[in-house]
């Protein structure tokens, strides 16, 4: 039979283990922080995406609707000089081709 001291000392042992979880959550939830997930791109890659969707966006996805200087950029920076390549990105982008993720393709 444990004695009262011992008893105690078992109580307050079962309650710090049951805190102990806890009590780690609180200090490591500052280290790591809500971070924004990491995607990879570097910035030049997101700044370039962006461009490609606003200009997908103005134009619909329609080659004839872009300047001289927004197909220079498709070809050569986005597609390495491959037009066709290109102008099916652009389609892409402005929603045109493809299916939705999960899902059947569109028809």
């Amino acid at each position: 039979m444990l004695r009262r001291g011992a008893v105690h000392r078992a109580q307050w042992l079962a309650r710090c283990l049951r805190c102990a979880p806890v009590a780690a959550c609180c200090l490591l939830l500052p280290a790591i922080g809500c971070r924004k997930q990491d995607d990879g791109l570097t910035s030049s890659q997101r700044r370039e995406g962006d461009r490609l969707s606003r200009i997908a966006k103005r134009t619909g996805g329609e080659w004839n609707k872009l300047t001289q200087e927004e197909r220079t950029f498709l070809i050569k920076n986005l597609s390495y000089g491959n037009e066709g390549s290109a102008r099916m990105l652009l389609l892409a982008a402005a929603g045109k081709i493809g299916g939705k993720p999960g899902g059947p393709p569109r028809r």
